[in-house]
């Protein structure tokens, strides 16, 4: 894939950053997965809806930035990669 540099805004951005744990077709395996992960990781960890999926979403970072360099340190720590992503 390939990155590119957007010009950074000191404008706050309309949402806000997290890093997608998962994505359920239902609610209950999404509920299981997020009570799992909340107590090995200890992080705020949220299910978002969005059509028939329910995404399993972990903290709320302000900047992409912040959001890539939890995923770097969930990965190292815990073996799990995280997609960092923004929810409006």
């Amino acid at each position: 894939s390939t990155e590119v540099a957007l010009p950074s805004s000191p404008v706050a951005t309309k949402g806000s950053w997290y890093l997608q744990a998962g994505a359920f077709g239902s609610e209950a395996n999404a509920q299981n997965f997020a009570q799992n992960l909340k107590s090995e990781m200890g992080e705020s960890v949220t299910i978002r809806q969005e059509g028939n999926l329910y995404k399993v979403l972990l903290g709320n970072f302000l900047t992409k930035d912040e959001a890539t360099v939890k995923a770097l340190q969930v990965e190292q720590s815990y073996g799990k990669k995280f997609v960092p992503m923004m929810v409006p």
